[in-house]
């Protein structure tokens, strides 16, 4: 889903501080306030920010990266510590974790410029990625832990001109997040000049942009046509005459629009054996588990059709305003803390609705499965 923007050319930008002792509150955390400092100097576009202190943990890491990209959308992430040979230093593990690819580039421009002031630039392991979910992507990059190294890797080495000599990262950010479909980035380019070929700069841009919003209805109306005149047809010809059939008609309101209903089976294999609905998590949608058949074959295990049903998109209580999928509120700070009885109720009723439209099918419900992930 696409994240809600005050502005069209609004930057949705996660920063994220990982730190063991400045998390437990044993000294005061350099890393946001470095880094908020830095993008409101170099950014001229306006910024939405979020900011994230958490343990050297690597479940830690990999969930807070997940919420920032699938649940607020950030358009880029920046995280700070974590990235040395220490046994506690995981954060490149759990980036790799969560990236759908590697931007290797980053990392070893980073380690170049700071080889230019110490040689033991060569023991840091920062990497860049992009984290792409169906609608939506991020560019997310590991910083030093250091604030001057922060400053130094994102607006490179300059001469005694204030010219720059070794470009710094971010100089490739706004390019970037244009190619991953994000806002068109500007800078202050006293601080650092964002490159982009003449044909991707801000007065092309701009015809690009306005053709996007006519393609969105387009795109959202065209099937509306082709599903509503089988339904009106069905309500018309059911007064007229009764046909015998009808009875096992699945219900004139099924329990997911076929828009919402993703069936997908292995590749390879016979009949099916199984018929499998699985629901995804918050956040996320049905396309997450499409690879299942093939992998549950890859494993031995029987032929199965999966059904993957969306979750409706509803605002959450804990992410106000980002409107996500999710089968129920979480309104408390846990699971089981103030639970959405309602909401639950109402997903398990369409959800055994589907199991029944699917029984109607012909598959026995002995050969039906109902499982999930979040």
């Amino acid at each position: 889903m696409k994240p809600p923007r005050s502005a069209e050319n609004e930057l949705i930008l996660g920063l994220v501080s990982i730190s063991d002792r400045a998390s437990r509150g044993e000294y005061e955390d350099k890393g946001i306030p470095t880094l908020e400092a830095w993008c409101r100097k170099a950014i001229t576009t306006p910024l939405k920010i979020h900011k994230r202190l958490i343990p050297d943990e690597r479940f830690d890491i990999e969930k807070t990266l997940r919420e920032l990209v699938d649940i607020i959308g950030c358009d880029l992430i920046l995280t700070t510590g974590g990235t040395g040979p220490a046994r506690r230093d995981v954060t490149p593990e759990a980036t790799l974790a969560v990236a759908t690819r590697e931007m290797p580039g980053f990392g070893e421009q980073m380690r170049a410029i700071s080889g230019h002031f110490v040689p033991t630039a060569i023991l840091s392991r920062q990497v860049g990625v992009l984290r792409e979910t169906p609608d939506h992507a991020a560019l997310i990059l590991n910083l030093p832990g250091q604030p001057k190294a922060i400053a130094e890797t994102l607006e490179g080495l300059k001469d005694k001109d204030g010219n720059p000599s070794v470009n710094g990262i971010f100089a490739a950010v706004p390019y970037c997040i244009d190619l991953i479909g994000g806002p068109y980035i500007e800078t202050n380019e006293a601080v650092v000049k964002a490159f982009r070929p003449k044909s991707a700069r801000k007065h092309v841009e701009k015809p690009q942009e306005a053709a996007v919003p006519p393609a969105q209805p387009a795109v959202e109306k065209k099937p509306v046509p082709q599903a509503e005149p089988p339904k009106a047809a069905a309500s018309e010809a059911a007064p007229r005459s009764e046909e015998k059939h009808a009875p096992d008609v699945p219900p004139a309101e099924p329990a997911f629009d076929a828009r919402d209903l993703l069936v997908v089976r292995p590749r390879t294999g016979g009949d099916p054996e199984l018929a499998v609905v699985w629901l995804h998590g918050m956040g996320v949608d049905n396309t997450d588990f499409a690879p299942f058949p093939d992998e549950i074959l890859g494993f031995d295990g029987p032929v199965c059709r999966f059904i993957l049903p969306n979750a409706p998109m509803r605002e959450m209580s804990m992410h106000p305003g980002y409107p996500l999928r999710a089968w129920y509120d979480v309104p408390g700070r846990s699971i089981d803390e103030n639970e959405d009885a309602r909401g639950i109720r109402e997903s398990a009723k369409r959800v055994a609705q589907l199991i029944d439209e699917i029984e109607a099918q012909g598959v026995p419900r002995s050969r039906i499965v109902l499982g999930g992930f979040s």
